[in-house]
C-alpha cells in the first residue's frame, strides 16, 4: 500500500500549507488595493510607483542576506519572524492611512522594511518545506504548494475587487496583517527536521560557501540563467505590453481579465496533476514546461480566435506550475539541505535584479517598433534560448534520486554533475 499520503499530511505540511494559502490571498488582496487606496488618498501615479518601487527595493537588498540567515538560524524561525514583522508594518500602514493625510515618505519608509521583511522569507519557505515532508513526498507536496500559492492568487484580486467597491481598502490591509499572525503561528507550530549545520563559520564564509555550491551545480546554473532571460523577454513583454494589445485586440479589460483568469486556472490544475508526477530527471521537465510559458507573447498576439489565446493561456499556467514544481525537486534533491536557503537565494536574486531591467528593455523595444513585433522578438527569443536548455548535457544527466541524500550535509562541496544525487 502506499504511505506517501499518510506521511504527508501526518507531519507539519498540514500547517505550512495552511499558512502558505493563507499568505497568497492576503498577499494579492493588499497588493491590488494598496495603489487605489493611494490614489483615494490624494495620492498620484508617482507616488504609487514610489511606494511599490520602495518594496522592490528593500526585496531586492534582502534576498541574498536572507539565505543565510535561513540557514544560521533555521527557515522556520526566519519565516515566522518575517511573517510577525510584516503583521507589524501592515498594522502600521492601517494606522497611517486612517491617521494622515501626509502619507507618501512614511508609507514608502513602511513598504521598505516590508520588502526586506519578504525578501528574507523566500528562501526560508523554499528551504522548510524539505524539512517537514519525507523526501519520498516530496513531489505530491510541491505540487499542492503550487496549487495552493496559485488559488491564493485568483482568491486575492477578486476580494480586493470587492472592497475597492466598497470603499473598504483600509479594512483589506488590516486583513493582510491579521493573515500573516495566523501564517506565523501555524509555521511555528510545524516541527521540521533539524540539520547539523554544514559549516559554523562567520557570515561571509556561509555566504561564499553558498556561492561555490550553486557554481558546482552547472545543471542550476542553467535554470537560472533560462528564468533570467525568462524575466528580461516574456515576462515584461505579458505584464507591460499585455494589456496595451488587450485594449484594442482581446477584448479590452474583460478579456484580459479572462485571459488571466485562464491563466491561473491552469495553474491550480497543473499544481495538482504535478502531485501524481514522479519525474527522474526533473531538470528536463522545467525546461519543456518553460518552453510552453515563454512562448505567451506570441499567443496573444497570433490573432487566433479568442478562445483558442485563452485555452494556450490555461496550458502556460499549466506549464508554469509543473515547472515551478520541478524547480523545486530539483533543488530540494540536489542541493545539501543546509545550503538550500543559500542556493535558493541566488536564483531569487538573480531574477529580481532582471525584471526592471526587462521592463525597461521591452519598453524602449517597443516603442521603436511596435507592440506586436516586440511581443513576437521577446517570446521567439525565449522559446530559443530556453529550448537550448533541454540539450544540455549537464540538465540531461542531472537525475536526483528519492533517497533523502540530498538532506544530508556533506563536508565539501562536490560536483553533482559526476554523483547520482
Amino acid at each position: 500500500m502506499d504511505k506517501t499520503p499518510r506521511n504527508l499530511w501526518s507531519g507539519g505540511f498540514r500547517q505550512l500549507l495552511a499558512a502558505q494559502s493563507i499568505s497568497a490571498i492576503g498577499d494579492r488582496l493588499s497588493f491590488v488595493v494598496l495603489p487605489f487606496l493611494i490614489l483615494g488618498h490624494g495620492g498620484d501615479a508617482v507616488a504609487v510607483a514610489l511606494v511599490l518601487g520602495a518594496r522592490a527595493v528593500g526585496f531586492s537588498a534582502s534576498v541574498l542576506a536572507g539565505g543565510v540567515v535561513a540557514d544560521r538560524i533555521g527557515p522556520r524561525i526566519t519565516l515566522v519572524l518575517s511573517d510577525l514583522l510584516r503583521a507589524v508594518v501592515q498594522g502600521l500602514v492601517v494606522a497611517l492611512f486612517i491617521s494622515s493625510d501626509s502619507f507618501v515618505a512614511a508609507l514608502a519608509a513602511l513598504m521598505t522594511v516590508y520588502g526586506v521583511a519578504e525578501g528574507v522569507a523566500i528562501p526560508s519557505s523554499r528551504a522548510l518545506l524539505p524539512r517537514v515532508v519525507p523526501d519520498a513526498a516530496l513531489e505530491r507536496a510541491n505540487g499542492y504548494m503550487s496549487a495552493a500559492y496559485t488559488s491564493g492568487h485568483l482568491v486575492g484580486p477578486l476580494l480586493a475587487g470587492i472592497f475597492v467597491a466598497l470603499d473598504l481598502s483600509v479594512l483589506a490591509i488590516g486583513i493582510d496583517a491579521a493573515s500573516f499572525v495566523v501564517s506565523g503561528v501555524l509555521i511555528w507550530t510545524t516541527r521540521p527536521r533539524s540539520l547539523p549545520e554544514e559549516s559554523k563559520g562567520t557570515v561571509l564564509s556561509q555566504f561564499v560557501e553558498g556561492f561555490k555550491a550553486l557554481l558546482a551545480r552547472r545543471w542550476l546554473l542553467w535554470m537560472i540563467a533560462a528564468g533570467v532571460v525568462l524575466h528580461l523577454t516574456t515576462l515584461p513583454a505579458i505584464y507591460a505590453l499585455g494589456p496595451v494589445w488587450a485594449e484594442t485586440n482581446l477584448g479590452g479589460g474583460a478579456g484580459w481579465g479572462i485571459l488571466v483568469s485562464a491563466f491561473g486556472v491552469g495553474g491550480v490544475l497543473g499544481g495538482l496533476v504535478a502531485t501524481r508526477l514522479r519525474p527522474q530527471r526533473p531538470a528536463i521537465w522545467y525546461f519543456v514546461g518553460l518552453i510552453v510559458v515563454a512562448a505567451q507573447p506570441i499567443n496573444l498576439v497570433s490573432g487566433a480566435p479568442f478562445w483558442l489565446v485563452a485555452g494556450l493561456q490555461s496550458v502556460a499556467g499549466f506549464a508554469l506550475a509543473v515547472l515551478g514544481v520541478m524547480e523545486d525537486l530539483s533543488a530540494q534533491r540536489g542541493v545539501p539541505g543546509a545550503l538550500l536557503a543559500r542556493v535558493g537565494s541566488f536564483a531569487v536574486f538573480a531574477s529580481t535584479v532582471a525584471t526592471p531591467v526587462g521592463y525597461a528593455l521591452v519598453g524602449g523595444v517597443s516603442a521603436w517598433a511596435g507592440v506586436a513585433p516586440t511581443m513576437y522578438v521577446m517570446g521567439a527569443i525565449c522559446v530559443i534560448i530556453v529550448a537550448f536548455g533541454v540539450l544540455l548535457p549537464s540538465v540531461r544527466k542531472f537525475a536526483p534520486q528519492p533517497s533523502g541524500a540530498a538532506l544530508q550535509p556533506t563536508p565539501t562541496v562536490v560536483d553533482v554533475e559526476k554523483s547520482p544525487t
